[in-house]
């Protein structure tokens, strides 16, 4: 299930919203993921949205993930939910879209994902 949702700086509130992610969270399947990519800060006043999604996705019963390279700078967080537990280490790495695996947060995020 992709939702590609963002044009440029605008991203639809109604689809961060609780009722959306319960909707998703029902249509997944058991092994699905979902993955929100947001350029944002997690600490300060100014990761209040980012903070708020990852909350909102807890609260609809799903379990979250997150990664921010540099928490107190903007730079690409990354908020992956799931109805069950992930084993990052069990990732199949040569499935991976190339851009991906070659990026600097990729290493970080599968030693360190933060729940």
């Amino acid at each position: 299930m992709i939702f590609d949702l963002a044009a440029a700086e605008f991203q639809p509130s109604h689809l961060f919203s609780y009722e959306c992610f319960q909707e998703t969270r029902n249509l997944m399947k058991d092994n699905a993921i979902l993955l929100i990519t947001f350029n944002a800060t997690i600490n300060g006043k100014e990761g209040i949205g980012i903070r708020s999604i990852y909350k909102t996705l807890k609260q609809s019963g799903l379990i979250v993930y997150y990664r921010n390279p540099n928490p107190d700078q903007f730079d690409e967080t990354f908020l992956i939910a799931s109805k069950n537990p992930i084993s990052f280490d069990e990732l199949k790495y040569k499935k991976l879209n190339p851009c991906c695996y070659k990026m600097h947060y990729y290493g970080d995020f599968i030693k360190n994902p933060i729940s």
